[in-house]
């Protein structure tokens, strides 16, 4: 067999190696750093890429010698990592589990492998098949890893035995660190770990493409792109208090919770939280509901989840309640006792130029930024040589063209191939390259219609090149050309829309305390300029009329598994379970919230209130407008304005409706009202009760956060009183 050509001889004779004696723990120190260093690039991922060394090679391999892409036919896997070992000395198993953990779209945002076959289901402890059984090929997201590879993008090193070569980095166009984390196939090397949650791809590179344009860009505004991590299996994120604290320096945590639904009597999960295996979720369910003496609520935990034809699985996991028993309260209580709510802790470390570092957000979208330039630039160097290379071989033929006849002569004087270049370089001028390039020409090229097409050709040759030299030479053009590549990028990636909810509101904290521990009745309820009460109806009919009016805010009927939300002048808002306002007759003082909540001034009032349905809390459909007496007309979610029922302390507590930006600014007018009602509703605004009116559509105006102070309608000055009226 003959012996495989070698890209570079580095064999030595290892006869002439010198062995010392030493003693073993006078060694030990200097080859334990050895072995880490190796150790650490091995597991840790390259900024750059996001690889580590066998993904990167599985998927160069894939590319160069499987010659496999996107829209090939699959090819065997056992075949796929019998090549890489070409590249990775590391046996055919670590191999095929890297390629099989690629595929898995449950683990990563982007998929890089695409294969046919069992590659696991999703979120259970079952292995894939035997790399024999199973069939690769490439993604999409893959092609743009490897794209301008032959354009020589990035450095090509000899690969372990020298006999061929590899690339130290992937010219990636996807901040893929970042998009795909390292969850998926968590990483510990010596001393060091990574954990970097997945984030969606369209939103980190439309925050590079801003970063790129405005490096000053503060973090703030980054995190006003990118709204968080973005998992793979969606699930709401929680305790994200510290979401700039990760961003900023590297590390922290959120929490991640299940989606699930309650229908009748039973809690339908259809989301699990990311890195969770459904049958350890259902065996620990099981196990907490029967050591903390709950069976009798609970008939069944069943197990329903629908595999589909493209290796993909619709999670459903049915908790059967009893008639008796709150599915809620159940639910809670699964929250707190089971990985339905887990602590995700985040490391954001990667290698940087060797060494390991934390990154933050901004420190990772620069070294992406640096590196989409370095690839950039030298892809376009790699052109624009090329393109000038072809331009000259075009002016000679050109020139040929030119003198054709005398040209044809000498060739047919010359001896051969090599003595005719030498002839027509040496009488016409033609450069080596030229003479090379016309005498391996057909003679057809020589007609009207050739000549036309290689004019064309040079005046095509020519743009291209005064494009590519100010692209490269100019640092603003080269600028413009990154966030051009950028957009580029995201329109190939195509509409990749968040999965995972940002929940900054609800506590992390969960409490097993819902509404079904409370005696349904119905009561009614008065709120008051400074508090709350609620009576029975024949209480509040027997002494209505002995009341000031002037002081009541608003009286309507209500259960007490209610809640109800009170909106104060200043901007504040409030909220109770009505079961837990205090019950008493109209003719008494109603409990006044000023000694309650700290943020309630004595200076402030209660302006609105209105009651909601505490068990369809998450799917209010409400709208706060409101008007300040500054002119200031604003419309947010009344949901924005909620604090969790769960959470300790809301009982003391306010959270903003309107910001109320201006000083010595109010709110004078607020409603609350179904969305579809407020997008029909219009305001009449006017200074002093007179003048002309200003009218206010609703619907035009922009939604706002809690905090927002709403948009200017009009200016009103001190001293002028503004009305207002719904048309």
């Amino acid at each position: 067999m003959a012996r495989r050509k070698k890209v570079e001889d580095t064999v030595k004779d290892y006869s002439l190696e010198e062995y010392k004696h030493e003693i073993a723990s006078d060694n030990i120190n200097d080859n334990m750093l050895i072995y880490s260093g190796a150790a650490i690039m091995r597991m840790i991922p390259d900024a750059r890429d996001g690889l580590i060394p066998v993904q990167r090679r599985v998927l160069h391999t894939m590319k160069k010698d499987a010659k496999l892409t996107d829209s090939s036919k699959h090819m065997k896997v056992a075949k796929v990592a019998g090549l890489v070992l070409g590249y990775h000395p590391h046996g055919d198993q670590s191999v095929s589990d890297a390629l099989m953990r690629m595929s898995q779209e449950w683990n990563y945002c982007l998929p890089l492998t695409d294969v046919a076959g069992n590659k696991g289901t999703a979120l259970t402890s079952s292995n894939w098949a035997a790399s024999r059984y199973v069939e690769c090929r490439l993604t999409p997201y893959s092609e743009l890893m490897l794209k301008n590879m032959n354009k020589n993008a990035v450095d090509m090193v000899p690969n372990y035995d020298n006999t061929a070569m590899e690339p130290t980095v992937l010219p990636t166009e996807i901040p893929l660190l970042f998009t795909n984390g390292t969850s998926g196939n968590s990483k510990i090397a010596v001393g060091f770990s990574t954990d970097i949650p997945p984030h969606n791809p369209i939103e980190l590179l439309t925050a590079a493409e801003e970063q790129n344009r405005k490096p000053n860009i503060t973090l703030e505004k980054l995190l006003e792109i990118v709204k968080g991590p973005d998992l793979p299996t969606g699930n709401t994120l929680l305790g994200l208090e510290e979401l700039e604290k990760i961003y900023s320096k590297g590390y922290g945590k959120f929490v991640i919770r299940a989606q699930a639904t309650i229908e009748d009597k039973d809690i339908i999960i259809d989301e699990i939280p990311y890195g969770t295996m459904r049958k350890p979720l259902i065996d620990a369910m099981i196990k907490a509901i029967s050591s903390n003496n709950i069976e009798t609520q609970v008939k069944s935990i069943e197990d329903e989840t629908i595999g589909n034809d493209d290796g993909t699985e619709n999670t459903r996991i049915v908790v059967s309640c009893e008639k008796n028993s709150d599915p809620d309260n159940i639910l809670k209580f699964l929250y707190k006792k089971t990985d339905l709510q887990k602590n995700y802790n985040c490391r954001m470390l990667a290698i940087v130029d060797g060494k390991p570092q934390f990154l933050s957000l901004k420190d990772y979208l620069e070294i992406f930024l640096d590196f989409r330039r370095e690839t950039t630039r030298r892809v376009y160097n790699f052109d624009l040589q090329k393109n000038k290379d072809r331009l000259h071989i075009v002016d000679g033929f050109l020139k040929m063209i030119d003198i054709a006849e005398d040209v044809i002569k000498t060739i047919k004087e010359s001896n051969g191939k090599q003595d005719s270049a030498a002839q027509i370089s040496k009488l016409y001028g033609f450069t080596s390259v030229q003479a090379e390039a016309i005498v391996s020409m057909q003679l057809y090229r020589i007609s009207n219609q050739d000549l036309q097409a290689l004019q064309k050709e040079k005046t095509q040759l020519e743009k291209e090149i005064e494009r590519l030299d100010k692209i490269l030479n100019d640092d603003k053009a080269f600028k413009r050309e990154i966030s051009k590549l950028l957009k580029k990028t995201i329109k190939d990636l195509g509409d990749i829309p968040r999965k995972s909810k940002i929940d900054k509101e609800t506590d992390t904290d969960v409490e097993v305390k819902t509404t079904n521990l409370i005696n349904e009745q119905d009561v009614m309820v008065v709120v008051t300029h400074n508090g709350i009460q609620r009576m029975t109806q024949q209480v509040y009919d027997n002494n209505k009329d002995k009341v000031d009016s002037s002081t009541i805010v608003s009286v309507f009927d209500a259960k007490t598994t209610d809640g109800v939300m009170m909106l104060t002048k200043n901007g504040l808002a409030m909220q109770r379970i009505i079961h837990e306002v205090e019950n008493q007759s109209i003719r008494n003082d109603p409990e006044d919230l000023h000694r309650q909540a700290a943020t309630f001034k004595a200076d402030d009032e209660i302006i609105y209130s209105v009651p909601f349905n505490m068990n369809n809390i998450k799917d209010l459909d409400l709208t706060i407008v409101s008007v300040t007496a500054k002119g200031q007309v604003k419309r947010s979610p009344l949901n924005a304005s909620l604090l969790a029922f769960t959470q300790k302390g809301y009982l003391t507590r306010t959270k903003p409706y309107n910001g109320l930006k201006v000083k010595g600014d109010e709110v004078i007018w607020v409603k609350v009202v179904p969305e579809e009602e407020a997008n029909n509703m219009k305001l009449r605004l006017t200074r002093n009760g007179k003048g002309r009116a200003t009218i206010v559509d609703v619907k035009e105006l922009s939604t706002q956060g809690a905090s927002g102070s709403g948009t200017r309608a009009l200016t009103v000055k001190d001293g002028v009183q503004l009305q207002v009226e719904e048309k």
